[in-house]
């Protein structure tokens, strides 16, 4: 999560990334959650 967090945050401003100094916004809770899906998923 750190390494796509980084990569964000080297594209884009933090402002489009948090809802809060807490939360992530929508944006970036759909690519932690498309991280998580890829690492759980079984290779084919």
């Amino acid at each position: 999560m750190n390494a796509i967090s980084g990569t964000l945050l080297a594209a884009k401003k933090p402002k489009d990334l948090i809802a809060n100094p807490l939360h992530p916004n929508d944006f970036l809770a759909r690519w932690y959650a498309q991280g998580l899906a890829a690492l759980l998923t079984l290779p084919q």
